[in-house]
Formats: C-alpha cells, sequence, structure tokens
C-alpha cells in the first residue's frame, strides 16, 4: 500500500517520501544459484559460505516451501595476466586449487530438504 499516489508540483530536487507496505505471497517459487570465485584467493569466503549453508536453506525455506539451490564456480580468467598460464599452471596453479576455468556448473538446481548439502 499505496498501490497508486499523485504527487503535484514537485520541483526539481525536492525530496517527498513516501512509506510503501509490501507484502510477498506465500509460496512463491524462489530458485538462488550461487556462483563463486573458487581461486585462493577466495579461499576464506568459500570456509564461511559452507558455514553459512544451512542458514541460507534455513532463511529460504522461511520465506518459501518452494525453492531451489544450484552452485557453479570460476577460477579466474584462463588468460594473462588473470591467471599464471606457464608450464601447466593452468591446471594446477597451486596445492589445493581447481584448475583454472571460466565456469564448472557444480551442483544443479536442488529442491526441498536435500538443498545445500553439497
Amino acid at each position: 500500500q499505496p498501490s497508486a499516489i499523485k504527487i503535484n508540483k514537485l520541483r526539481p530536487g525536492e525530496i517527498y517520501n513516501i512509506s510503501v507496505s509490501v507484502k510477498s505471497s506465500p509460496n512463491y517459487p524462489l530458485d538462488l544459484y550461487y556462483l563463486m570465485d573458487f581461486s585462493f584467493s577466495m579461499q576464506g569466503d568459500l570456509e564461511k559460505l559452507k558455514t553459512l549453508a544451512g542458514d541460507i536453506v534455513d532463511n529460504l525455506a522461511n520465506i518459501s516451501t518452494d525453492y531451489s539451490l544450484g552452485f557453479g564456480t570460476f577460477v579466474d580468467k584462463p588468460t594473462a595476466p588473470y591467471a599464471n598460464t606457464e608450464n601447466g599452471a593452468l591446471l594446477k596453479p597451486c596445492t589445493g586449487c581447481q584448475a583454472v576455468h571460466s565456469f564448472n556448473h557444480e551442483m544443479s538446481m536442488t529442491t526441498g530438504a536435500g538443498a545445500g548439502d553439497e
């Protein structure tokens, strides 16, 4: 609310505040696809995401029962200067690192209780 409003004689630069109330529809379909940089510099963020995965799923479930999650990764651009292109470094940039790739689809859209488990 309101569904319509009319403002007369508002001058350029003049501020007019409007209060709006919004209600979400119950069980509105909700899809979340998380694309993450899997380069070594983002290792801390990956660990944080792993700890928050359950909370993310719980919050989605509070919003709608019709939700799904998917996950994809990328590691830099497979060209210099974004990645080391010397002597196989694209395949193994560092110990424990994934090979450089522009996009990998890791987890298909998963619905309900299994979402976020991978």
